[in-house]
């Protein structure tokens, strides 16, 4: 019995997110620049729910309640983990549409997952929310999933949940 070969292997391991949105501990929230890098350095190290709910909570016992944009952050934190497990590599959350672009490497496996026939599915169930299209980059062509009228990162935390529970169901 080896236990590394049931648990499915990653098919994204970074993910980049650009969005208008404000993802970040603002200065007047905590002061010290130091304190700041050294929460944004511990919060890169976060791979589960439950130490995320502990630094959130340690936040606020510090710090007082969140502002918006640390809310966010936090979010985005889960809304990365959540884009990872689609085969998403970059997150474009801008001018409330969510743009998720696949694995770069037309040869993945992950073409092949399961996961992937699901994100087929869900777009087919879903066209009036979702949508797939193939665009042009510098790198070749890059398939990707397109929402429109998602206008925070809860929003788009909810879709990708809703997607993956469709998908493992």
């Amino acid at each position: 019995y080896n236990e590394s070969e049931t648990v499915a292997k990653p098919f994204v391991r970074e993910i980049q997110i650009d969005t208008d949105l404000e993802l970040l501990i603002p200065d007047d929230y905590i002061n010290i620049i130091s304190e700041r890098l050294n929460l944004y350095t511990e919060l890169s190290k976060i791979k589960t729910i439950d130490a995320l709910n502990n630094f959130e909570v340690h936040l606020m016992d510090r710090f007082g309640a969140l502002p918006k944009q640390v809310s966010n952050l936090l979010l985005s934190v889960q809304l990365k983990w959540q884009a990872q497990k689609l085969g998403i590599e970059k997150l474009i959350l801008k001018k409330q549409t969510l743009l998720g672009y696949f694995v770069s490497d037309q040869q993945s496996e992950f073409y092949n997952s399961t996961i992937f026939s699901q994100v087929l599915k869900f777009a087919q169930w879903h066209p009036k929310i979702c949508s797939l299209k193939e665009k042009q980059t510098p790198k070749g062509l890059r398939l990707l999933m397109r929402f429109d009228k998602v206008h925070s990162v809860e929003k788009a935390l909810e879709l990708f949940r809703n997607l993956l529970t469709q998908a493992i169901n």
